[in-house]
């Protein structure tokens, strides 16, 4: 198999991302700070720049792409950047597009919809992924078994 394999995993409030080749992790808190429709940080540094900006007097707010109730993504650009964020984390530029599990870690009183479902598919597409596996059952894809290569076998990668 050519180019990477990543497992990019997301709950309510987290990202994470590991390359299974390499070992290579990602991980930060699932939050945007956006200040005149531009993204001023991700992660951490984003609480942090909202602080920084309202005292400077500037209108920010902080989007948490994946903190609802009841659905998967609440806002797919942002959701879409902080995937992008997270793969060129640990990829970088590539020549050879990424094969990409995501895997939604939130508990719903439901299984994701189709529509959802598509968009988790959507953020690794949009994230540069030459083939995306979405996964939301929690625990079928973990990352020891990711390495197994029965699994990825398996899996038709």
């Amino acid at each position: 198999m050519f180019g990477a394999l990543l497992y990019v995993n997301f709950d309510r409030t987290h990202i994470s991302a590991l390359n299974v080749k390499t070992g290579a992790e990602f991980s930060l808190d699932a939050v945007i700070a956006i200040s005149d429709n531009k993204i001023m940080a991700v992660g951490r540094q984003a609480l942090e720049a909202e602080a920084v900006l309202k005292g400077e007097g500037k209108d920010v707010r902080l989007v948490r792409p994946f903190d609802d109730e009841r659905t998967a993504i609440v806002d797919f650009e942002v959701a879409s950047a902080l995937v992008n964020y997270a793969v060129k984390n640990i990829i970088g530029f590539a020549f050879i597009k990424p094969v990409m599990i995501v895997h939604c870690l939130t508990q719903f009183s439901s299984p994701l919809s189709p529509v959802e479902l598509r968009g988790i598919s959507e953020l690794g597409e949009a994230a540069g992924a030459r083939k995306v596996l979405v996964s939301n059952e929690a625990g079928k894809y973990v990352r020891m078994q990711l390495q197994d290569a029965a699994l990825l076998k398996k899996l038709g990668l």
